[in-house]
């Protein structure tokens, strides 16, 4: 094979010139938008197109690796793609690891060529195909997990696969998350300009407690900064006028854990780690702990649940190990997310309410926020109070009628914007003007 034999033939090259052309037409027009409704319509052609673009590169990686095109030089296929595209040697491995997985999910791969699922999707979909241990059940379920990536935002569609695969392979998931616990480490190194660096691994259990920790110290830096620009900015104030970065602020945090240690010399964190699980999981891990087999669990049984509060997944067997010794707080939901459990660590909190309207969402319901459930505040979809000329109110405080919004969502829903739960247990918000917001 010589150079000539790669020269594209000239269909593909007008083909690809016509494409660049129209590039060169849309990256040159004026894109000043009339009104939020253009800007949603435009953010979707253009993702539309631009998903197009990556199916088309992951072909063109195919072709490449297919053909053998990359052995002319020595390359790998990685090597060659990044190589010759300049691009990371990450990219390219993520484009060769999509080729291998494509070519036996045909479904993914129509539905990638016409942008019916995101790049995002894909690469998370191949990357459950990268666990031979999954990979044929991933084949069989194709169809349904495209369904699932068509419909769902990212981070859901991250979390049912994250889901699906860990019920798929659950002894793999139980044995790496052992492993990482077995080989958990924290270390403080001191650089040779004096200043410190802090690296650490830990399994899921004590790496969700860490977390929650963490975010409550962020929480009160973030408030003394906010405090501060307040006082100088009043009611003009934004993020831009903070002192510190959220880096800056989240090591400062740090910090003030460790002083906060050193002075209590307890050991007992002050902030609780709520896991929440539902009953089935909860009784088959007992039932396993015991040295029983209950055999496989089934990855597309509803009601599944196993995360902290603000939704950071967990190790099954790990969990429930520690709510038997009551060091955390369990929390156990039935098939519907009602709460029928919350340990016998309960006592250390109030406020049940608030607790029982958390459990069903990990996250700010406004679409597309994703702040944590326990940084949001408990909105009345109803209003308990009337809000003149919008809502009557009357609404009761109860978790059939609340649900977790955001500082700045919750402020936004006091002009004109509506909650309403469905019978689903989904959220719509709908504007002022009475479209729906998505």
């Amino acid at each position: 094979m010589t150079c000539s034999d790669l020269t594209p033939s000239a269909e593909v090259a007008e083909a690809v010139a016509a494409a660049d052309r129209a590039l060169d037409a849309l990256l040159h027009l004026d894109l000043t938008l009339v009104d939020a409704a253009a800007g949603v319509a435009l953010v979707q052609r253009i993702e539309h197109l631009g998903t197009r673009i990556d199916a088309l590169q992951t072909s063109v990686a195919g072709t490449i690796t297919n053909a053998g095109l990359h052995t002319i030089d020595a390359h790998t296929p990685t090597t060659y793609i990044a190589h010759h595209a300049r691009t990371s040697r990450r990219e390219a491995h993520q484009r060769v690891a999509t080729v291998r997985a494509l070519q036996h999910l045909p479904s993914v791969a129509t539905a990638y060529r016409s942008a019916h699922i995101g790049t995002d999707a894909v690469r998370r979909i191949t990357r459950a195909y990268s666990n031979p241990r999954v990979r044929a059940a991933l084949i069989d379920a194709e169809a349904d997990i495209v369904d699932h990536a068509r419909t769902l935002p990212y981070p859901d569609f991250d979390a049912f696969l994250t889901q699906w695969t860990k019920l798929v392979d659950e002894d793999g998931t139980c044995h790496h998350n052992q492993r990482r616990h077995h080989q958990r480490n924290v270390s403080l190194h001191q650089d040779f300009d004096d200043s410190w660096t802090l690296k650490g691994s830990f399994a899921a259990l004590q790496g969700a407690e860490i977390d929650t920790i963490l975010r409550h110290y962020l929480d009160l830096e973030f408030a003394i900064d906010w405090d501060q620009a307040t006082a100088e900015h009043g009611d003009a104030t934004t993020t831009a006028h903070l002192a510190r970065t959220e880096h800056q602020r989240r090591a400062d945090a740090f910090h003030k854990m460790c002083l906060a240690a050193n002075v209590s010399g307890s050991g007992k964190p002050a902030v609780v780690t709520g896991i929440v699980i539902d009953q089935a999981t909860f009784a088959r891990w007992i039932r396993k702990l015991n040295g029983a087999d209950p055999g496989p669990d089934d990855p597309w049984r509803p009601g599944y649940r196993c995360n902290t509060t603000d939704g950071i997944r967990l190790e099954p067997g790990e969990a429930v190990a520690a709510a038997l010794l009551g060091d955390i707080r369990r929390i156990i939901t039935d098939a519907k997310g009602v709460v029928i459990d919350l340990g016998r660590r309960s006592r250390l909190f109030t406020g049940g309410a608030r607790i029982a309207a958390q459990i069903p969402h990990t996250h700010c319901i406004w679409p597309g926020c994703h702040v944590p459930t326990s940084r949001c505040h408990i909105d009345h979809a109803t209003p308990w109070a009337p809000i003149p000329g919008v809502d009557p109110g009357g609404g009761t405080t109860s978790p059939d009628n609340a649900a977790p919004l955001c500082a700045k969502h919750n402020r936004h829903k006091q002009h004109g914007y509506r909650t309403k739960r469905g019978p689903d247990g989904n959220w719509t918000i709908t504007r002022p003007d009475g479209t729906t917001l998505r």
